[in-house]
């Protein structure tokens, strides 16, 4: 339905009017309708995954308007278990902003990398649980980590304030669930499933994800210097009335409704999630010719006294050499 189904620009960032079959053959749109026509049930994560593809023509609308489930991933029906949102922070000290996960372009990186390069270090510090895809100035960065140590991780780090700069839409964000079933204020772009899910949050802010770094800047600083305008402040309001319906408890209701599954059975959503946290991709195969010297590509890439000549590499070109190499994730090959 999309030549661009990231909707990305060469900055990996949003392009914000994409036109419907644009570049896609007549092979490809037929593959689509057979594979739509065919789903018994086509299942969206956020209102917003479903709006993004509604607006590619009538007949996938129409499509979508008979056999499309909007429903939250597991870890929502959970919400009672979330803590209301609370701050500690008072002046004194640098504000502790953390980011989770992998950070790409997409989620932010770059907006990240140059607010910290601006921003006074005395009123803001920044800190990176998790890892991307190139060593970010003035960014504390911890690298990978388990779920399982996720909770005693983020209680050495204390922050303050968890900020999810993302330049393309989440269609959910686990780590923003990881964010607001921790009580944290958060600060994230007014994009993706981040609206809808942070509905008149307390303690939340949502701006304009083309906010410039010297505005960010100004932002932080802000917060930093008077943090009573984070206390004080609450998400705006989400307009669900204009949106399909959201299906509550769909996992553990509806998601296995065949009469052979569910007979004599019943889905705890607890269990549900703990699967779901504990997959992972395991493989020990040793490494290919192609997967050794990518991990020595990688090892220069991340040098300090090298990383100045794969600046000079376009993105999309290195991207294209690691898809040639390896189709296994950094995380599995990095040195």
């Amino acid at each position: 339905i999309c030549e661009n189904p990231r909707l990305a620009d060469k900055e990996e960032r949003l392009i914000e009017h994409v036109q419907p079959n644009d570049g896609v053959t007549v092979y490809q749109k037929n593959q689509t309708r057979e594979l739509l026509n065919n789903a018994k049930r086509i299942i969206f994560p956020s209102v917003n995954a479903f709006n993004m593809f509604a607006i590619f023509g009538k007949e996938l609308e129409l499509i979508l308007r008979s056999k499309s489930v909007i429903a939250y991933h597991p870890d929502y029906e959970l919400t009672d278990a979330w803590l209301m949102p609370h701050c500690t922070f008072k002046t004194g000290r640098p504000l502790r902003v953390l980011m989770l996960g992998v950070l790409s372009p997409a989620k932010g990186a770059r907006v990240l990398e140059e607010v910290a390069m601006k921003i006074n270090p005395q009123l803001v510090e920044f800190h990176l649980l998790g890892y991307t895809y190139e060593p970010l100035k003035n960014v504390k960065t911890y690298g990978p980590y388990q779920s399982s140590a996720l909770e005693e991780k983020i209680m050495e780090i204390s922050p303050d304030v968890i900020w999810y700069p993302a330049q393309l839409p989440e269609t959910y964000s686990y780590t923003l669930s990881e964010g607001l079933v921790r009580g944290f204020p958060i600060v994230a772009t007014n994009i993706g499933a981040f609206p809808e899910r942070l509905h008149q949050r307390p303690m939340t802010y949502l701006l304009d994800w083309k906010t410039s770094s010297q505005d960010w800047c100004l932002f932080w600083e802000t917060i930093s210097k008077d943090p009573k305008q984070l206390l004080i402040h609450r998400a705006e309001s989400y307009d669900f009335q204009q949106s399909r319906e959201i299906t509550p408890f769909f996992y553990t209701e509806s998601y296995l409704n065949h009469e052979k599954w569910t007979k004599n059975s019943e889905i705890k959503i607890t269990e549900l999630i703990n699967i779901i946290d504990k997959t992972q991709l395991i493989n020990n195969t040793k490494m290919t010719k192609k997967e050794q010297l990518l991990r020595i590509l990688l090892k220069c890439y991340t040098s300090s006294s090298l990383n100045w000549l794969f600046k000079c590499i376009p993105l999309r070109l290195l991207r294209l050499i690691k898809g040639k190499l390896s189709a296994r994730s950094y995380y599995e090959i990095k040195p």
